[in-house]
């Protein structure tokens, strides 16, 4: 089972939040993979509104978030035809204990799909309650793990 916990603090919003991937509900879900070196695994909880992205080098151990690094952390609420919110990280890290992945289907190697990853953050992150036209700045930090149902052979 997949599990994502974060604790968000700042001018928009305060609190501890998880989502829990369950195959037997589409409206949560966390899902991975892997292009040109690069992760990219996401958690969605539609029933809590957002959407949670962190992306980072395809390789263990500790990577900063800074402007020129390809770290980064998208925090969003998933309300359509637009977001409520959309957050994005100015700097912090993201540490990788576990990666584990495999070649997806008909990429020619190209792509790969996470069949597991696991890590903690620490952000800080700017952005804009679309509802209020306000730029809000938040602090956000927790811990993640990622492991697939899908299997490839």
């Amino acid at each position: 089972m997949s599990k994502l916990e974060f604790t968000t603090t700042g001018t928009f919003q305060n609190g501890d939040f998880v989502i829990v991937d369950n195959p037997e509900n589409s409206s949560d879900r966390a899902t991975g993979v892997i292009g040109d070196n690069v992760a990219v695994v996401t958690f969605a909880d539609d029933s809590q509104g957002f959407t949670f992205m962190i992306m980072f080098p395809a390789s263990k151990g500790t990577h900063q978030i800074t402007e020129e690094s390809i770290a980064y952390i998208q925090y969003n609420g998933n309300t359509n035809p637009l977001p409520e919110f959309f957050f994005s990280s100015l700097g912090g890290s993201i540490t990788i204990s576990e990666l584990e992945y495999v070649n997806a289907p008909g990429s020619g190697g190209q792509a790969q799909v996470v069949t597991r990853a696991k890590g903690t953050f620490n952000a800080n992150l700017i952005g804009a309650n679309f509802g209020e036209g306000e730029t809000h700045t938040q602090n956000v930090s927790g811990n993640f793990d990622l492991y697939s149902y899908s299997t490839f052979d």
